[in-house]
């Protein structure tokens, strides 16, 4: 709509974006809110590299307990980790996956599979 009407930006709506990526995107930014973003940077860089080489279609709380214990961080804090590595692009998530604690981990093998189109 809007670069048909010569706008050079575009308005992004709910009716634009899939249904499981606008749900992951609104969990992403909860688990964000909840701590400090700055003071985790490290953290949920040290856990992205951890769950690219571990991730292993296991059950997202129990991978991130295990990613816990290994690299010692506070298991409350683990899914704001995993949200701030995604929200860094230091995980990329497959956004056609529901991204829930109860289900496994899906992360994108290359970035057009990031895209939010269907």
């Amino acid at each position: 709509f809007c670069g048909g009407i010569g706008w050079p930006w575009y308005l992004v709506t709910e009716r634009d974006i899939p249904l499981v990526a606008a749900e992951n995107a609104r969990k992403i930014y909860y688990w964000i809110q909840r701590d400090e973003l700055s003071a985790s940077a490290s953290e949920a860089e040290a856990v992205g590299d951890w769950l690219c080489s571990k991730n292993n279609g296991k059950i997202l709380i129990n991978v991130l307990m295990r990613c816990s214990r290994a690299l010692g961080l506070p298991k409350e804090r683990m899914p704001h980790l995993l949200a701030t590595a995604c929200y860094l692009n230091i995980l990329q998530l497959d956004m056609r996956e529901r991204l829930d604690l109860r289900r496994p981990l899906h992360l994108s093998n290359n970035v057009s599979e990031v895209s939010l189109e269907n």
